[in-house]
């Protein structure tokens, strides 16, 4: 992949608006493809964000506004409490090392908490990005990577699908979920025989509606009379499933494609 400078920056391989593809579809559309390149967003305010795609998964995000310092998160996690963050903040301020290479010198967190506290400021990143506004642009640099001065040289790749749910239910694009279930109209939802329902995150009644559909063909109006789910709820369900191909649409209850 080839890296920043004035003069190698490729043409975008893609533009667009969230208005027209929202980041969720972005980001299951890079997994789908295995994208490699980078993304950069800019909302009507000015506000930026690149986000590095390694193989289609997310694997760094810089933005231009302070969101999710790695301290705070380590804090937050339970790794380290606010004194070492105090102290480490100091040493930060005075060597100008990365705040994870300062917490490992001085035998705050381990190797293996360094990597999960990288992965979680990275997944509350692209939720940041994904609540920006509808008018925000994006393009698409294909094989270019954007961010090889930014942070760590060590890239901490992540699986979107957890935090693809998680947008769908605190930034549901409304008007592309209905487009979606239009699209099922009279059809029997199934779910594939290989979805990896275990890497959403989806638990309780969100589970029992899984197996609902992994046990049997079931159209829309089925599924809302079994009150497994409220509406809104099982809507965001279904959308989710669809864009991530995770369902398969049927015809009749016979005939299965996968």
């Amino acid at each position: 992949m080839s890296s920043d400078s004035s003069n190698a920056r490729p043409v975008p391989a893609a533009r667009g608006t969230f208005a027209k593809t929202p980041a969720i579809h972005l980001i299951v559309y890079a997994l789908e493809r295995r994208l490699n390149g980078t993304l950069e967003f800019e909302a009507p305010n000015g506000i930026t964000a690149s986000l590095l795609l390694i193989d289609g998964l997310p694997s760094k995000v810089q933005t231009s506004e302070a969101v999710a310092f790695l301290g705070r998160v380590f804090v937050e996690l339970g790794f380290i409490n606010d004194d070492t963050f105090n102290e480490s903040l100091a040493l930060v301020a005075t060597t100008r090392e990365l705040h994870g290479q300062v917490l490992l010198k001085m035998k705050a967190i381990s190797h293996d908490q360094l990597r999960d506290g990288l992965r979680e400021q990275l997944a509350r990143k692209v939720a940041y990005v994904f609540g920006l506004p509808q008018q925000t642009t994006y393009a698409y640099y294909d094989g270019f990577d954007a961010l090889h001065q930014f942070g760590a040289d060590e890239t901490t790749p992540v699986d979107p699908l957890p935090f693809v749910w998680k947008g769908i239910c605190e930034h549901t694009p409304w008007e592309h979920l209905q487009v979606s279930l239009a699209r099922v109209g009279a059809s029997y939802l199934r779910l594939t025989r290989e979805a990896p329902i275990d890497r959403f995150g989806f638990d309780g009644s969100l589970l029992q509606m899984v197996e609902l559909l992994r046990n049997r063909p079931m159209r829309l109006g089925e599924l809302n009379a079994t009150h497994v789910l409220e509406s809104q709820t099982l809507e965001r369900l279904l959308y989710c499933l669809l864009i991530t191909k995770q369902v398969q649409l049927l015809q009749d209850v016979g005939l299965r494609s996968d």
